[in-house]
């Protein structure tokens, strides 16, 4: 199988860019092509070490054996799983996870949003946990969830 990297030049990645992505925060002027441990790549093979950590998303690093491996045996199975069924494996994640915070519970998410949103749920509900009633007033200056704040906002 042919890298499709091997035939780009860099003024032919930047141009895309330029014409289909927004332009949201300042860029550097590093092509990077792949990484491995805690190092990236450019086109001409050059490497880098990764002080950002992939905007810490990569705090494995890169091309780890063990998460390359769980993830190809994972994606042979089922790349993602809805909260609406069971899964094997969500059960005892949780438990885990439970377990090593001290909780009883907790909460999957997939964004910021998300977890913005069910931890203002857990702070309304807290005092109610508790067996602390809450004055009727504060009904009435009820928080907005992060989608009206930002519906709002705009």
């Amino acid at each position: 199988m042919t890298d499709p990297y091997l035939s780009i030049t860099t003024g032919q990645i930047r141009s895309l860019e330029e014409q289909y992505l927004f332009s949201t925060y300042k860029r550097s002027d590093l092509v990077v092509t792949h990484g491995s441990g805690a190092h990236v790549y450019d086109l001409d093979g050059r490497r880098y070490l990764d002080m950002l950590a992939g905007i810490a998303v990569n705090s494995l690093g890169y091309n780890h054996r063990r998460v390359v491996r769980v993830l190809m045996e994972q994606g042979q199975r089922m790349i993602h799983c809805s909260n609406l069924f069971y899964h094997p494996y969500q059960g005892l994640l949780a438990q885990r996870l439970a377990d090593l915070a001290g909780m009883s519970k907790v909460f999957f998410t997939n964004s910021g949003t998300e977890a913005m949103e069910a931890a203002l749920k857990i702070a309304r509900a807290y005092p109610r946990s508790r067996g602390k009633r809450t004055s009727p007033s504060s009904s009435r200056s009820r928080i907005p969830s992060t989608g009206e704040r930002s519906a709002r906002s705009a």
